[in-house]
């Protein structure tokens, strides 16, 4: 847990750091470099609720029916979900952070992709899971909210 906050932290300090400099360089060269690459960068970071509303349609659909479950969940996967069952398509659409086991043999394009499973707990997933993973999704994008902003402010009072 320890290793994974250390990356989480890194990497968004990293991007943070990365996009900061590639702005202030584009807003020197010319402002309107600046505001087209935000709305570019602004556009990429709004898949994240993208990924929730299809989720949230993953469990509405499995619950439904498996075959519309199957359907939604291609949305999201790159395997073959023709034979998925109504687990596996949950398992499919937001699994790693709910502490289950997800991945194992799969088809992708009529092939049998033999991959290692992730996580040991194998139990059936439900809609309030799924509300429960959603939840500490936008509690960490809050988190980096605060986290970017705190970054910005003492970057401008350092090189003011």
């Amino acid at each position: 847990m320890l290793k994974g906050a250390t990356f989480s932290i890194l990497l968004i300090a990293g991007s943070f750091a990365l996009m900061y400099f590639i702005l202030m360089g584009l807003a020197q060269i010319n402002n309107w470099l600046n505001v087209v690459f935000s709305a570019i960068i602004v556009f990429y970071c709004l898949a994240g609720k993208t990924l929730i509303d299809e989720v949230k349609q993953v469990f509405i659909a499995v619950d439904s029916s498996v075959e519309e479950g199957r359907i939604q969940v291609a949305r999201i996967v790159g395997r073959d979900t023709s034979a998925l069952t109504p687990q596996q398509i949950r398992t499919a659409a937001l699994a790693g952070i709910l502490d289950c086991r997800f991945g194992g043999p799969n088809v992708y394009f009529g092939q049998m992709v033999d991959k290692p499973y992730i996580g040991n707990a194998s139990k059936e997933l439900t809609t309030a899971d799924m509300q429960t993973a959603i939840l500490i999704n936008r509690k960490a994008e809050i988190l980096m909210i605060v986290f970017i902003a705190i970054c910005i402010f003492l970057i401008h009072i350092l090189f003011k």
